[in-house]
């Protein structure tokens, strides 16, 4: 936990939840990294808490399989395997080609040059390693062309992904050269919007999320 950045938390707050909070931040962001060993007594000391909440907290992630307990040894930060993530890959691709189906003829210009002017933004983050910025603009994108759609059980969906998404996001992101690739992939898929063509939009939302899983997968992170 050597320099991970955590704050000490107020004493009006739910110290268990704030615990939680900030170990799954750093989780999320890849700064605690899968195999990384999570001290009870080092989290606390750190935070200014008893370790009671830290174990809470501790707990609630391994109940979200974020963090696993390993006997006589301790607890530590989980990968995903390679099977969790070809799930949610392959969830993600049935309900955003669908979306994209349903929306290329009908998503206005404007939104799309609103998307298009979040990937130079995305871009450039990137290029400064400020990869989380970067990765919660490409959430964005992703959800704001499911809200299109207008069907509120599709974004729930989504939006039980999210931290997945962002988990994924981030690893996939810190592959050199991946961000330029992200980019670009993002940009066919407004392209083929604009020029409201949806078999060339699905295909390229597909090759997307497919390169993201193939980048995991091969283990290249």
């Amino acid at each position: 936990m050597e320099g991970n950045k955590l704050t000490k938390i107020e004493k009006f707050s739910s110290y268990r939840d704030k615990v939680y909070a900030q170990i799954k931040q750093l989780i999320l962001q890849n700064t605690l990294k899968p195999g990384d060993s999570l001290l009870e007594r080092d989290i606390a000391e750190q935070l200014g808490v008893s370790r009671t909440p830290v174990r809470e907290a501790l707990k609630l992630l391994e109940h979200e399989g974020w963090v696993h307990t390993v006997p006589w040894k301790g607890v530590f930060v989980r990968d995903l395997s390679d099977e969790e993530v070809k799930d949610i890959i392959e969830l993600r691709i049935a309900i955003e080609t669908y979306v994209i189906r349903e929306i290329t003829n009908s998503i206005p210009d404007e939104v799309i040059d609103r998307l298009s002017q979040e990937l130079e933004k995305s871009r450039t983050l990137s290029e400064q390693g400020e990869y989380q910025k970067a990765v919660e603009i490409d959430q964005r994108f992703h959800f704001v062309l499911a809200d299109m759609l207008h069907n509120k059980k599709i974004v729930s969906l989504l939006t039980t992904l999210r931290d997945q998404i962002m988990f994924l996001g981030m690893r996939a992101m810190s592959v050199e050269a991946r961000p330029a690739f992200i980019y670009q992939e993002h940009a066919e898929i407004l392209d083929a919007l604009r020029a409201r063509n949806a078999d060339l939009a699905m295909a390229a939302m597909e090759r997307h999320l497919k390169n993201i899983l193939g980048t995991i997968i091969s283990r290249q992170i």
